[in-house]
């Protein structure tokens, strides 16, 4: 401990000495006295340890909540630009080895959690959610944690194991992990505007009272609802304690004392006023009791194989078994199928379809059944479904029911998922605010009987009195007809359950129309952008399947939304382009693919050289080749906009047309991935290889240091064959994506340097289109399968958007990788081939 305080006197005494040199270079006139106490001062506002160990990560947080726009941090600790600039330099030239060590340490240091919470939230702040709203979170919450300190420290509203700044803090990492998918920052953007504590406050409740989460999150939600609105309630001191209070209610009858005893002859030890934290006085090891049975009747003494081990809680292979039990739940939970008990059988379905055909004309019954059904055709929840109201004007903020023009139509708020403005918008497919969705002809009639006036609420009866009404309704009709018990929740589950189960169509259409928050569509929705037209199509399939599952053909007309129409317009009237979209707004259009792939091969055949093939001619050719490759990669795979996209060609199995990809992964490789490779793609990177031989043999004659280049990229596959599978682990982990070494995709500079395709590289050679979206080929791949009728566990596999217990490539998986590369890659070559693209042999051949 002496040795890492004995280090950290060595970085602060660093830190102070960059301080010191920039105060000067600003010429500030500042004392080297007031310098060390700013920086003393700046190390206990963030609760520093006295290791300091990891500085670098909390510095490097602080930054960039400084840069974030609209961050009052800076300000809010009084922090002077000397000492920011400071922040800014790594000291690694100034510290000897073992500071340096500690300096850059990334692992946590014991009881941070307690001694150092806003540290730690500092310090691990790469593990949570790094969107800009999350950042401004971030940055608007330990602001308020700096200005409210003494708030936080008040004795009479700390917990008597905690404190308030440890339980804020604990509460933050919690829900703005990055694994946490029930809490996302993202939901409360549009109700903040400058990102201050109450209006913070007032959007969490809001959230609260919208998103039902589990009982853990729940609590976090609601201490950071408290410590936003610096409304701390003081903990409930603990009165006095006895045996009686602390009895289970019932029981039996109580065994009275005896009666010929009195008072005075029984001792009875006063109740204990105040406990330790074990709950035990410690002057005390007695059991108090304050009444005396008559009989005692001892409990026989059981069987060492009935008694409970203590050592049962520290096995290490109980907890193994738990963790397995655990996965395997979600597993099942993530393959469902149609005998899967969390679905409603076939007779069940067609028993909720009788129940709303004799009963949804009653008067005195028609709202509970009339939640049945909106609950069964959308998948909205119950305490959704009361908060709905029907409306009139389309300019209303609220979600409901829209009604115009003699339609009603279910309309909901679409929740953006990336809010970055795309560069050249009109060559892309926009995304509405609101999204609309035809209701069904039955509901539609049901609404015109009841005649509900404009701003009136969807059900009249309160949430808690409408759900007893159903549970009743549900219990007597199953209990009657001896059918099997439907819960609500089956009934709220059933559409996405269906659609997981069967696979039928891309749970992202109930993502979009109803506003269903789905754990499968969490990342997929933020790739697909889909007309009303392309919906509605799609709802309607769903339903003709479910029809075919219930074996009651009327059951689609009687549940699918109509088909759809514009308000004022017959059905066969309206042009598709009028209709509205929503979803991603990085997917082109497929006039501006086909303009943009024209483009590329235009480019491509003016770069071609001439019959003296010059160097500066060779090199213009094989940017040119390159980009054309790349871009078709990306649209041809799905490929993300990463730096160096392809490391080797032996990722390329032609014969099989396999490529393997790691465009976003972890050291354990957990998301690499095995992509279909249609023909045109499939031959165009084997005309690259051909490129690169032909590149090589040219560069020899005119450059002997761009041929030394090509030609160790050329010669990796055979090195790669004789290395160990350690080794190529470690050569793989340092190009992939890689800024520095080169794979097949290279480019030359001006300088005739060989530099990995990257992102910007991309965009810069594209002339007009330079502003494009380099992710623009994944998106409209997404969406292009999607729309085209492709299986969603297909199109999961191909854009590698699969959940626990869905991984395709698993030891156990039942998928055929041969079976769904021949279903995939025909379908993606007719969309290349639509757009334009087509394999090009190299002209430098």
């Amino acid at each position: 401990m002496n040795s890492e305080i004995a280090l950290a006197d060595e970085i602060k005494t660093a830190l102070l000495a960059e301080a010191i040199k920039s105060a000067t270079f600003f010429s500030q006139g500042i004392t080297e006295q007031q310098i060390i106490v700013e920086v003393e001062r700046f190390l206990v506002q963030t609760s520093a340890p006295d290791g300091l160990r990891g500085f670098y990560y909390v510095a490097q947080t602080l930054l960039q909540l400084f840069d974030t726009t609209g961050s009052s941090l800076q300000k809010q600790l009084a922090l002077s630009d000397y000492l920011i600039t400071a922040l800014r330099v790594d000291l690694q030239l100034v510290l000897s080895k073992a500071a340096y060590d500690q300096y850059i340490n990334n692992s946590w240091g014991d009881n941070w959690a307690k001694l150092n919470p806003i540290y730690l939230v500092l310090f691990s702040a790469s593990g949570l959610k790094s969107t800009n709203e999350g950042m401004l979170f971030l940055d608007a919450f330990i602001a308020h944690i700096v200005l409210n300190k003494p708030v936080l420290e008040d004795p009479e509203i700390q917990p008597s194991n905690r404190t308030r700044t440890e339980e804020v803090c604990r509460a933050l990492r919690m829900l703005q992990d990055k694994r946490q998918a029930s809490f996302n920052v993202l939901q409360l953007a549009d109700k903040i505007v400058n990102w201050r504590a109450p209006e913070i406050a007032r959007a969490l409740v809001h959230f609260e009272q919208n998103n039902p989460l589990d009982k853990d999150n729940a609590r976090y939600l609601k201490i950071l609802i408290r410590f936003f609105a610096n409304d701390w309630p003081k903990p409930k001191l603990r009165g006095q304690i006895g045996p009686q209070k602390n009895k289970r209610q019932g029981g039996g009858k109580r065994v009275s004392a005896r009666p010929e005893l009195v008072a005075s002859n029984i001792m009875v030890r006063p109740a204990l006023v105040l406990l330790d934290e074990d709950g035990v006085d410690i002057h005390d090891v007695e059991i108090l009791r304050t009444h005396l049975a008559e009989e005692i009747e001892e409990d026989s003494e059981r069987e060492s194989y009935e008694q409970n081990a203590i050592a049962a809680i520290f096995d290490k292979d109980k907890q193994k078994l738990g963790s397995l039990n655990l996965t395997r739940s979600l597993r099942q939970k993530n393959n469902l199928n149609t005998s899967s008990r969390l679905l409603l059988s076939a007779a069940s379905v067609r028993l909720l379809k009788i129940l709303c055909e004799n009963r949804l004309h009653k008067v005195e019954q028609n709202e509970a059944v009339m939640a049945i059904y909106c609950m069964f055709t959308t998948g909205i929840s119950l305490t959704q479904l009361v908060k709905l109201n029907v409306i009139t004007d389309e300019a209303s903020l609220d979600n409901g029911i829209y009604f115009a023009a003699g339609y009603y139509y279910w309309r909901f708020k679409h929740r953006v998922s990336a809010i970055t403005p795309v560069g050249m918008p009109e060559h892309f497919h926009r995304s509405d605010t609101w999204v609309k969705t035809p209701c069904s002809l039955v509901l539609s009639d049901y609404l015109n009987a009841k005649c509900i006036e404009t701003k009136t609420k969807l059900f009249s009866l309160p949430e808690l009195q409408l759900r007893k009404r159903i549970d009743k309704l549900l219990q007597r009709i199953t209990e009657k007809l001896k059918a099997p018990y439907i819960s609500i929740d089956m009934i709220e589950s059933f559409v996405s359950r269906f659609t997981e189960a069967t696979d039928t169509v891309d749970p992202v259409v109930l993502d979009f129309s109803y506003q269903q928050e789905l754990f499968s569509t969490r990342v997929s929705r933020s790739y697909v952008n889909l007309s009303d037209l392309e919906r509605n199509q799609m709802l309607q399939k769903l339903w003709c399947d479910i029809a075919a599952y219930s074996g009651d053909d009327s059951v689609s007309t009687y549940f699918q939304p109509a088909a759809y129409a514009l308000p004022g317009l017959a059905q066969t009237d309206f042009a598709v382009t009028e209709m509205s979209r929503v979803g991603s707004r990085y997917v082109p259009t497929d006039d501006f693919c086909r303009q943009f792939t024209q483009q590329l091969q235009t480019d491509l055949f003016n770069a071609k050289p001439g019959a003296t093939l010059k160097l500066n001619q060779i090199i213009s050719y094989h940017n040119a080749y390159i980009r054309y490759t790349t871009w078709m990669l990306g649209f041809g795979c799905g490929y993300r906009a990463v730096c160096n996209p392809l490391p080797t060609l032996t990722l390329h199995v032609p014969a099989l047309q396999l490529l393997s990809i790691s465009d976003k992964d972890d050291a354990v490789f957990s998301h690499s991935r095995v992509v279909a490779v249609a023909d045109i793609l499939n031959q165009q990177l084997s005309y690259l290889r051909s490129h690169l031989v032909r590149l090589a043999e040219l560069l020899a004659l005119l450059s002997s240091k761009l041929f030394q280049q090509v030609r160790e990229v050329l010669e990796m596959e055979q090195q790669l064959e004789l290395m160990t599978k350690k080794q190529v682990e470690g050569w793989f982990k340092k190009i992939r994506n890689s800024k520095d070494l080169i794979g097949p995709l290279f480019y030359l500079d001006e300088t005739l340097k060989a530099r990995p395709v990257d992102p910007a590289w991309l965009k810069a050679g594209c002339g007009q289109f330079k502003a494009l979206p380099v992710n623009m080929g994944r998106h409209w791949l997404k969406t292009a399968l999607v729309t085209s009728g492709v299986s969603s566990e297909l199109v999961n596999f191909q854009m590698g958007h699969w959940q626990e217990g869905q991984s395709p490539l698993f030891e156990h998986s039942s998928m055929s990788i041969m079976d769904s590369v021949a279903e995939l890659a025909p379908q993606i070559e007719q969309l290349m081939a639509q757009q334009g693209w087509r394999a090009c042999q190299s002209a430098l051949l």
